[in-house]
């Protein structure tokens, strides 16, 4: 935050991944400053790479949980783990408590891409645990996921108010709230058609957000805005 404080006021222009991050720059960067949300992008071989490796909901038995920056809640959702639904966790992440429930599988190796999104494309649904946090953590998986048709699961965090629209692609559940994560996870598991209607909306979301095309067409609209561009 120091470092923030010295240095944001310094610069002309703010290019930024999320509106939350810009909240958090803007009272701190110069008033005539160049500030602009220009969203996320996926590399298209990870876009098609999710369309060919689509597997219908009902064909899938797990339910996946990935990432490894600090903004991962994983302790809730592990300790929150009763179902014998089958859950892999794909991350560096080790746990503090342990639970002994067969069903939690953890995945520490590292993946080929091909292996990765392999991973994604056979699970149900994507969980995605968080802290508050004003980090736009978790923002890849979701685009993974969402590119890959998987409904996601995801806590209430800036990030997720923003790209997850409630019961149109995922479920949004409070911070720390385990009970309402694993309430929204086995409510997913056992309605495939919902499944399904979630992963064609955020499938959409990203041919319309997460391209390097549409990346670009929001850079160049924010420079254009600025004088003798």
């Amino acid at each position: 935050r120091y470092i923030q404080k010295l240095t944001f006021g310094r610069y002309d222009g703010f290019l930024m991944l999320t509106q939350s991050q810009l909240r958090v720059i803007s009272p701190k960067s110069k008033t005539d400053a160049l500030k602009s949300v220009i969203g996320y992008n996926l590399p298209k071989e990870c876009i098609d790479l999710g369309r060919q490796q689509a597997v219908p909901p009902n064909l899938c038995n797990y339910v996946l949980s990935i990432g490894d920056d600090v903004t991962r809640d994983y302790q809730t959702l592990y300790q929150s783990w009763e179902s014998d639904i089958p859950l892999y966790i794909k991350s560096s992440w080790n746990p503090h408590l342990t639970n002994k429930n067969p069903s939690i599988n953890l995945i520490k190796k590292r993946l080929t891409d091909e292996d990765y999104m392999r991973l994604i494309s056979k699970s149900r649904i994507v969980v995605i645990p968080m802290c508050e946090t004003q980090h736009p953590g978790g923002i890849t998986t979701l685009y993974e996921a969402m590119a890959a048709g998987k409904p996601v699961v995801v806590s209430d965090s800036p990030i997720a108010r923003e790209i997850v629209s409630p019961n149109n692609t995922g479920v949004v559940v409070p911070i720390g709230d385990g009970t309402a994560l694993i309430r929204a996870i086995t409510k997913l598991w056992l309605d495939p058609q919902m499944c399904a209607e979630f992963g064609d909306n955020g499938k959409k979301f990203i041919r319309r957000n997460g391209t390097a095309e549409h990346l670009v067409d929001e850079i160049l609209k924010a420079v254009n805005t600025l004088p003798n561009a």
